[in-house]
């Protein structure tokens, strides 16, 4: 427009050579809503995967290992598909498919119950020395869960220790497991 005297004139438009406001608010919802299923779907995907993974394994264990994948795709920033991954493979007694599991799981988030099975199912293997390093670094993590400080005095003693044992004590007995979806 023109100024006049601290005025503003309006220059007149010609038809369709303005703005074209009409569809600008509408477009603008439409992708806020197509932003906002983006960000929500995938993770609600996971967690589903993870569930019926976590509900089935014991009917379906290649199944829900596929789950468990399928979740990681969905979210890969989740490390839920990777634990339940982890104790999915423990409890059906696959225990290098478990160690491949928990240390992506370590490697994508310093998290102590990771540490916790890494520790038992090296010393399940032999490596005493490798678990007492795994679970010492599970304790700095957590040093309020009393699985952990069990595993540590078991690996000490020089016990035979089941990871798949102490997985389903960690899963029933430890006040800060996050994973409590499993059903027993």
């Amino acid at each position: 427009g023109l100024a006049f005297a601290g005025a503003v004139v309006a220059r007149p438009q010609r038809p369709g050579t303005g703005p074209p406001h009409g569809w600008i608010v509408p477009a603008a919802a439409t992708a806020a809503v197509v932003a906002g299923l983006a960000t929500l779907v995938p993770p609600y995907l996971s967690d589903r995967y993870v569930r019926r993974a976590l509900n089935s394994y014991r009917a379906h264990p290649d199944q829900a290992l596929r789950d468990t994948e399928r979740a990681a795709s969905a979210n890969p920033l989740s490390l839920d598909p990777l634990v339940a991954e982890g104790t999915i493979c423990l409890q059906i007694k696959r225990f290098s498919c478990a160690q491949q599991a928990f240390e992506a799981a370590a490697d994508q988030q310093d998290n102590w119950y990771s540490w916790l099975e890494l520790g038992l199912l090296q010393a399940r293997a032999g490596n005493r020395s490798e678990a007492l390093r795994n679970l010492a670094h599970a304790r700095q993590l957590s040093r309020v869960d009393p699985i952990v400080a069990e595993a540590r005095r078991s690996v000490r003693a020089r016990k035979r220790v089941d990871p798949a044992q102490f997985n389903r004590q960690v899963v029933t007995a430890s006040p800060i497991f996050r994973i409590n979806r499993i059903r027993r």
